[in-house]
C-alpha cells in the first residue's frame, strides 16, 4: 500500500480533530451508498458512519450524542446499552429513520449525510467533544476514513470497509471530473460533442446506454456527433486516483413537446434485469398487489437515476433540474399495467437532498423532498388525467389536494409516455403545506398502524369521539383541537 499524502486531506477539503489513542472516533463514512452495502431493517442503500474504539477495553456510548450539525451537538442521542468492544467498530445508519431497537437491529439516525459535504460530531453525556469531522464532496459508492484506522490521516477508498480496518487502493484521491462542451438540452441535429479531462496521464471514458463507464469503457478520442436522441455517461480514469464522478447529459435531436419533458437516465439492468429489475416480472420477485405469482415490480426496491427536467418556454426548454435520485416503482395493482408509476426521492446519497425547483406553478412550493411520476393507475387505459382534473377542479376550496401536471418522460433517451407530475402524500407533504417541521407529522397507514411516529394522539380523538357528546360546545372543542373539521 502506497502512503497517503497529506494534500489528499486538503483536496478532500476535510479536517478532524486528533484523535487520542484511548478514543472513540469518527473512522469512515459513505455519503453517498448506492451498492456497497444495504442495511438489515429497511434493505435500503442508505449513508453510514463508522465509529471505531481504538482503546483495550470496550466504551459504553449510552447518553452520547452524534450530530451533522456542529451547531446542534445533541441532535440524536446514542440509545442506552450501546457499547463498542475493544479495538472494534459501530456502523450507524444515517438515513433519517431514527429507529433503535428492539424495532430494529441496528442504529438509524435521525439526520442523513450530505454527498456535497457537511460535518459530523460525536459528543459525550457532558457535552463534551469526543470527535469531530468537517468533509467536502464525496463519490458515489467511495469512503472516506482515516487509513489506517484511528489515525489523523484521512482517504477516500475506492473500497468500503464497514466493520473493518481501512485501507485505500488509491493515495492520490479522486479523479477530476470530466469537461462536457454542451450541457443537456434539445438540438436539431449535426452539432458534436467534445470531451476533456485536466488530469495528468487522465483518459475520459464513456457509455450510451446509460451504463456508468467502467475501466474498459469507451475511451474518447474523437467529437461525438448529434445525429439521434442519446443519453451519455462520462467519467474521468487517472493513474493512482480513484475514477472521477459520473457525468451525465441527455441530447434530445429532433423532439419537441408543449408539455414539460423529463429525462430518466439509469443502468438498464436496474429496470429490466430478471434478477434486479425493478420494471418486470423477473425470477426475484414476491407476490400480491393483484399478482399470485412473484413479480419484481412488487418488490420495495429502489434504485438510482440521473433526473433532468426541462420546462417548455417561448423559445424553447429550458433544464431546471438535473440531480441523481432514487426511483422506485409506486402504486397498487396499477403495477400489472405496462406502464408503471414511479416514485421520486432526492437522498443526499445520490448528489441532492432535495428538488429545488418551482415544479408546479400553480403552487407556492418550491423544494419537495419526494415526487410521484403517475400513469393515472386504474385510469391508464381510460383518459390518463382523471385524478388529477378533479383535484385540480377543486383547487379554489380550502382542501388539501396533491399538484398535478402532465409531463412527457424519456428512459435512456426512449420515449416513456406521458406521466402525471404529482406531490407525494407523505410527512414532507404535510409539513411544506403547513409550514411545520416533518419530524412533528405523525403517519397512519389504513389499520392505525404508525408509518411514521405514534398512534396515540390520534388514539386520543377516537377515544373522544367515542365516549363523549361532542354536541356539547366544550367536547366539540376539544375535536377541533385534534382534527381539521373543515377539511373532514
Amino acid at each position: 500500500m502506497k502512503p497517503v499524502s497529506l494534500f489528499l486531506v486538503l483536496l478532500a477539503l476535510a479536517s478532524a480533530t486528533a484523535a487520542s489513542a484511548q478514543s472513540v472516533v469518527v473512522n469512515e463514512l459513505l455519503a453517498s451508498n448506492t451498492a456497497t452495502l444495504a442495511d438489515p431493517d429497511f434493505g435500503d442503500y442508505a449513508d453510514w458512519i463508522e465509529l471505531y474504539n481504538p482503546a483495550n477495553s470496550a466504551v459504553d456510548l449510552s447518553g452520547y450524542t452524534l450530530t451533522d450539525d456542529l451547531t446542534e451537538p445533541a441532535r440524536w442521542r446514542i440509545p442506552d446499552g450501546t457499547t463498542i468492544p475493544a479495538g472494534g467498530y459501530l456502523i450507524l445508519w444515517a438515513d433519517g429513520e431514527n429507529a433503535i431497537p428492539p424495532t430494529a437491529s441496528a442504529l438509524h439516525t435521525d439526520f442523513k449525510l450530505s454527498a456535497s459535504g457537511e460535518q459530523v460530531g460525536l459528543y459525550d453525556v457532558s457535552g463534551g467533544v469526543v470527535d469531530t469531522l468537517t468533509y467536502g464532496p464525496q463519490t458515489t459508492d467511495v469512503s472516506f476514513g482515516r487509513v489506517p484506522e484511528g489515525s489523523d490521516v484521512w482517504a477516500f477508498m475506492s473500497t468500503p470497509t464497514p466493520g473493518a480496518a481501512n485501507v485505500t487502493s488509491s493515495s492520490g484521491g479522486i479523479a477530476g471530473a470530466p469537461m462536457v462542451s454542451l450541457e443537456s438540452g434539445f438540438f436539431a441535429g449535426g452539432e458534436t460533442v467534445e470531451l476533456a479531462t485536466a488530469e495528468a496521464g487522465g483518459v475520459v471514458r464513456y457509455t450510451l446506454d446509460g451504463t456508468e463507464p467502467k475501466e474498459d469503457s469507451e475511451a474518447y478520442t474523437a467529437p461525438l456527433d448529434l445525429m439521434e436522441t442519446m443519453v451519455l455517461r462520462v467519467a474521468t480514469f487517472a493513474p493512482d486516483r480513484i475514477p472521477s464522478e459520473v457525468v451525465t447529459r441527455t441530447f434530445f435531436v429532433g423532439e419537441s413537446s408543449d408539455l414539460a419533458v423529463i429525462s430518466l437516465v439509469t443502468d438498464p439492468a436496474g429496470f429490466f434485469s430478471d434478477t434486479s429489475g425493478i420494471y418486470v416480472e423477473g425470477t426475484n420477485g414476491i407476490p400480491g398487489l393483484c399478482r399470485t405469482r412473484p413479480v419484481n415490480w412488487n418488490q420495495d426496491w429502489e434504485r438510482e437515476v440521473h433526473l433532468s427536467f426541462f420546462e417548455p418556454t417561448d423559445t424553447g426548454f429550458e433544464l431546471v433540474m438535473d440531480q441523481g435520485t432514487g426511483v422506485q416503482i409506486f402504486g397498487g395493482c396499477s403495477r400489472i399495467y405496462p406502464q408503471k408509476s414511479l416514485s421520486l426521492h432526492a437522498r443526499g446519497r445520490y448528489g441532492a437532498s432535495a428538488f429545488d425547483a418551482r415544479l408546479f406553478p400553480d403552487l407556492d412550493l418550491d423544494t419537495f423532498d419526494d415526487l410521484v411520476l403517475r400513469s393515472s393507475a386504474q385510469d391508464w387505459w381510460r383518459t390518463m388525467f382523471r385524478d388529477g382534473m378533479i383535484q385540480t377542479l377543486t383547487r379554489h376550496m380550502d382542501l388539501d389536494g396533491q399538484a398535478y401536471r402532465p409531463t412527457v418522460v424519456f428512459l435512456n433517451g426512449e420515449y416513456w409516455g406521458i406521466h402525471n407530475l404529482r406531490e407525494k402524500l407523505n410527512e414532507d407533504y404535510v409539513a411544506g403545506h403547513y409550514g411545520i417541521s416533518d419530524e412533528d407529522v405523525e403517519v397512519l397507514d389504513a389499520e392505525k398502524l404508525p408509518l411514521r411516529g405514534r398512534s396515540e394522539h390520534y388514539d386520543e380523538l377516537l377515544t373522544i369521539l367515542d365516549t363523549q357528546d361532542i354536541r356539547q360546545p366544550d367536547v366539540f372543542a376539544l375535536v377541533e383541537a385534534r382534527m381539521d373539521v373543515d377539511q373532514y
